[in-house]
Order: C-alpha cells, then structure tokens, then sequence
C-alpha cells in the first residue's frame, strides 16, 4: 500500500496562534472567575464574621475585663460584638476582573477583595459603639478601643472590679488622686494595628479565603 506525505501548512504566525490560545484559555478563566467571585462573597463574608467574633478583644466585651472597663451592660455587650462582627463582614466585596491576553505573554486580571473600609465608619457608625451614663455624658468606647492605643483617656480615676457593681455588673469608675484611666495595653489599638486589622492580616486568615476562592474555582 502506497504511503502519502501530508504536508500542513500553517498561515499563521506564531505571535497569531498563541494569541488565539491565550484568548481561548482567558475565555474559560472569564467564566470560572466570575462564578468563583460570586459564590466565595457570601461565604468570605462568613468566614471573616467568624474571625473577628474570636478575637481576645471581642471575647472580652462580652464576659471579662473590657466589658467592666468600658460599662457595658451584658445585652449591649452582646449586642456590640454581634454588630460589631456583622459590619466587617458587610463591607465584603469580591469583584471578578475581567482576564485578558497580556502584552508582556500570559494573562492578566483576576478577582479582588475588599474588606472594611480604612476609616473605620461602618463599626463606628453603629449605635452600639458609644454608651452614655446616667449623667448623660457620652463614653465613646469602640474608638477608644480601636484607635487611642496607650493614651490616657480619663484622669484621676481608675476601674476597680467588683462583682456587682456598675453598669456591667464587674465594677466602677473610681476618683483617685493622680490616677489615669485607659483601654488596658493588651487590648489598646491604633488606627492600622487593632483587633480588626490583626484579625484579617494574619497567614490564616489569607489561607482561608484563598482556599474559598481556589474551591470556588475548580468546582
């Protein structure tokens, strides 16, 4: 049996084929990213809610020794961390980026997250973030705790635990000659170093939502 040569002769360059490559292969990605970016928002969104409901600080305001320092009463303990935790998780946003052929080879484009604002005015803005007293003074604790760091808020009065006693039912403010109040210095923040901020920046955290976005994509 006779054998016959076939000869292909392509018409294109090599730049033009793997331009048609890329365009195909970033035509799929399109399609997986954009289904990745919808699905992975609500479950980041859970995932961060999680995260900062146990941080030290919020386990604190809770039942220890923030919740005494700052008056709060148990409900508005309660309350504040759940809203608190709600707000940051709100602010998530995942936005696919449309994936294109590069001019430098490859592709470029992805998804991007955005999580809380860098001013803080989702958490402050809640009703929860402030508690007056009886005299009707207003005691602005979630920017104490979030931004004031070691910085002496009250002067010549201490917190004195006490079970019992005051708003929160742990203790009082107390008048004391010389004395200084401020948010203890294990739970002191700044404006780009508090609990919200180590929550969302630790290597676990990354971890996590880039394991939601990789499971999100593959299937």
């Amino acid at each position: 049996m006779a054998r016959s040569n076939v000869i292909i002769k392509l018409l294109e360059t090599d730049d033009q084929i793997v331009d048609k490559i890329l365009k195909g292969l970033a035509s799929q990605a399109n399609r997986r990213v954009t289904i990745a970016a919808r699905k992975s928002m609500s479950q980041i969104s859970e995932y961060v809610r999680g995260v900062i409901l146990k941080t030290p600080e919020m386990i604190e305001l809770q039942s220890g020794v923030l919740r005494g320092e700052f008056g709060l009463t148990p409900g508005k303990a309660i309350s504040a961390v759940e809203d608190i935790a709600n707000r940051v998780a709100a602010s998530i946003t995942v936005k696919a980026t449309r994936i294109t052929p590069s001019k430098m080879g490859g592709l470029q484009g992805g998804i991007t997250i955005f999580i809380q604002p860098v001013d803080f005015s989702n958490v402050i803005a809640s009703p929860q973030a402030i508690v007056r007293t009886e005299k009707g003074k207003q005691l602005d604790w979630l920017k104490w705790l979030l931004f004031e760091g070691d910085a002496i808020i009250i002067d010549d009065y201490e917190f004195r635990f006490k079970k019992g006693k005051g708003r929160s039912g742990l203790g009082t403010m107390a008048g004391v000659k010389s004395g200084v109040w401020r948010v203890p210095p294990e739970y002191a923040g700044t404006e780009d170093h508090n609990f919200i901020t180590k929550a969302l920046q630790t290597d676990k955290s990354a971890t996590a939502v880039a394991a939601i976005l990789y499971t999100n994509m593959v299937y």
